[in-house]
């Protein structure tokens, strides 16, 4: 059997991975061209994603899902068309900068607002996974999620 990436030890225990009909992991591979810029969005409101960087170097913008956050970003979430990025980084609180290189890895909490730059040609993998500790950030997202 080929692995298509190794789940890192650190979150193996205590982790949750989602995983599809056949018992694998769930993998959603997102590839993006030099210059793209995904605009702010969310992946999942009830679980977190354990993204690993592939290829090249992606920067994320991530704001937390606080009230005022997910408050700003219903009023646009699905329905705006064209670039909300200017805006969302003078309107939303608490802006965070993770740049990952290939080989690394970050867990990206349930609910958490982001937008994607990629200055060279990049690949990443996505997997939902759920932990108790991401609980709280997770009822708020999706109870936010219910209302819209």
């Amino acid at each position: 059997m080929v692995k298509i990436i190794s789940i890192p030890d650190e979150y193996k225990h205590g982790y949750i991975f989602k995983s599809s009909h056949d018992g694998k992991p769930a993998i959603s591979p997102t590839i993006t061209p030099a210059g793209m810029i995904s605009e702010p969005h969310l992946d999942q409101a009830g679980s977190g994603t354990l993204l690993v960087q592939l290829l090249g170097r992606k920067v994320f913008i991530v704001w937390p899902p606080m009230e005022k956050n997910l408050e700003w970003f219903s009023n646009l979430y699905g329905i705006h068309y064209g670039s909300i990025f200017d805006a969302a980084l003078d309107q939303l609180e608490f802006p965070q900068c993770i740049v990952l290189e290939e080989g690394q890895y970050e867990i990206l909490g349930p609910g958490y607002i982001h937008g994607v730059l990629s200055a060279m040609n990049s690949a990443i993998a996505g997997i939902p996974v759920v932990h108790r500790s991401m609980m709280s950030e997770a009822q708020r997202a999706m109870k936010w999620s219910r209302i819209l």
